[in-house]
């Protein structure tokens, strides 16, 4: 067991699970053991989508090389669309998202990335509410008071409920079975 950097105020916990925020809040102490990663919540909803296609749809996830690449650039996109945010964040050609596609390679850009971002797409529309992944991921919206975007087009400008408060409340009164996270 590696000791990589211990804490100023002693406390520690056990490092067997990597998605445990132990990191010190402004106020010195301890984060809460079970966190969202922080960040602006189309980042969160991208983990989502991420969690979602491994469960629902893994050998979609694994079409593209490297897959942990691919698949977290299929996510942030579908995310950033989501939340209809400006294109101009996606095609700058000197931003991070440019940057980390010419990593993928064109061929893998062009061919199978457009099918692994359907593939987010489409277990977001179909997984239920009987999904491991969305009953996880629907307390944390209501722990933290996340709202997820209720539909997600199939390729631009879904429609967005806001990043604030409940989004059962805010839509048709269906059954958010995949729509509350």
């Amino acid at each position: 067991s590696s000791s990589s950097s211990s804490s100023s105020n002693g406390n520690t916990t056990g490092n067997s699970n990597p998605h445990r925020d132990q990191s010190p809040d402004r106020s010195g102490s301890q984060a809460p053991s079970l966190a969202l990663p922080s960040g602006p919540v189309f980042g969160v909803f991208a983990i989502f989508l991420a969690e979602l296609g491994m469960a629902h749809a893994p050998q979609d996830m694994y079409r593209i090389s490297p897959m942990p690449l691919g698949l977290a650039l299929a996510a942030l996109r579908v995310s950033l669309e989501a939340y209809e945010a400006p294109e101009v964040l996606l095609s700058a050609p000197d931003g991070a998202y440019r940057k980390a596609e010419k990593l993928l390679g064109e061929q893998q850009v062009s061919d199978q990335l457009p099918h692994v971002q359907q593939a987010l797409r489409n277990a977001r529309t179909n997984a239920t509410s009987g999904s491991a992944v969305i009953r996880k991921w629907r307390a944390r919206c209501t722990r933290f008071a996340l709202t997820f975007p209720r539909q997600i087009s199939s390729a631009s400008a879904g429609s967005a409920v806001g990043s604030g408060g409940g989004d059962a409340s805010s839509s048709s009164g269906s059954s958010s079975s995949s729509s509350s996270s």
